[in-house]
């Protein structure tokens, strides 16, 4: 099946908040180059984005927008993350200190439903998510860059 599209959540404006804001989901064939789609954000007004992994070409793209951006550290690396605190940190440092802070960074998204994730990854949550923020702390950016995780 051929799919093409931005996964859009938003933008979410009202009377007193005029931000909008998208979730950028890329699991689809033809979709624009990570520029493109960040100029058609842009074009939209769009100044907040929810990256579902760390993907080298779309944090590129966004250096430099003035987009607040949160990523996303996959189910699959939570259990590595929340048994090595030494992962945690050359995760950040690959995925978070290599383009921040051109790249706006304002967020980790620890985990996606882990409560629902058939691989069981619950228990690798909350150690994962204390090592993300102690990697923050050690790299001085805890107070810059927040750590969550959609439930």
């Amino acid at each position: 099946m051929d799919r093409n599209y931005l996964n859009v959540t938003g933008p979410n404006r009202t009377k007193y908040n005029r931000s909008g804001f998208v979730n950028y989901g890329r699991i689809a064939n033809n979709l624009p180059s990570a520029a493109k789609a960040v100029q058609l954000l842009k074009s939209q007004g769009i100044d907040q984005v929810k990256l579902y992994d760390t993907d080298q070409a779309v944090l590129k793209a966004l250096s430099g927008s003035n987009m607040k951006v949160t990523v996303a550290l996959p189910n699959e690396l939570l259990n590595s993350v929340s048994k090595k605190k030494s992962f945690a940190f050359k995760w950040v440092q690959k995925n978070i200190l290599s383009y921040y802070p051109s790249t706006q960074i304002q967020a980790i998204a620890v985990g996606n439903e882990v409560f629902v994730d058939p691989n069981n990854t619950t228990l690798f949550l909350v150690p994962a998510m204390q090592n993300i923020h102690s990697a923050l702390i050690n790299l001085n950016l805890h107070s810059i860059i927040k750590v969550s995780s959609p439930i």
